[in-house]
């Protein structure tokens, strides 16, 4: 009689229980980098409206808001979570294609503007809420609000919160 070497059933079935609980375990772990990767786009994003906003100044003279640089349509005063008039101002001021939104689709990015005695928008806040709770991913911004933003309670914003202004 021959004997034939392979795996057996059970030694098959073991090795791929093995390999699914090392697969599950690993897709577990990515969860926390995927969430700080999509807060660490959503800093850079907040940077990079930054940016945009000092170009719209140094050719409208003002910041977006209530008054107007191409004829495009003006936020309200205190417009809040006007993201979308935002971009439209901004992009067609500036000839941008792509303006940053929030990785997940279902976040909001806050802008808020400052008025000065003379009303010209002098000065804004942007904001993003972050799913990880970590301090190091924040900007330290003393005071609940700045320009309407609530920041978190109390005097510092909440880790979850960033905030960046001028």
């Amino acid at each position: 009689m021959e004997l034939k070497r392979g795996f057996t059933l059970i030694e098959l079935l073991v090795v791929m229980a093995i390999i699914g609980i090392l697969a599950a375990a690993l897709l577990v772990s990515l969860g926390g980098a995927r969430k700080t990767a999509r807060d660490t786009t959503r800093i850079s994003d907040l940077r990079n409206v930054q940016a945009s906003l000092e170009l719209f100044f140094n050719l409208c003279g003002h910041y977006p808001g209530n008054s107007s640089c191409t004829g495009s349509g003006n936020l309200p005063p205190g417009a809040g979570s006007g993201w979308a008039n935002l971009t439209a101002e901004v992009t067609n001021a500036l000839s941008i294609t792509n303006f940053p939104k929030d990785p997940t689709n279902s976040g909001i990015y806050i802008y808020e503007y400052g008025v000065d005695t003379n009303n010209n928008n002098q000065s804004y806040a942007l904001k993003a809420t972050l799913e990880e709770n970590n301090a190091a991913l924040r900007n330290d911004i003393d005071g609940n609000s700045v320009y309407g933003l609530n920041c978190g309670s109390g005097t510092q914003p909440t880790e979850r919160e960033y905030c960046v202004s001028l």
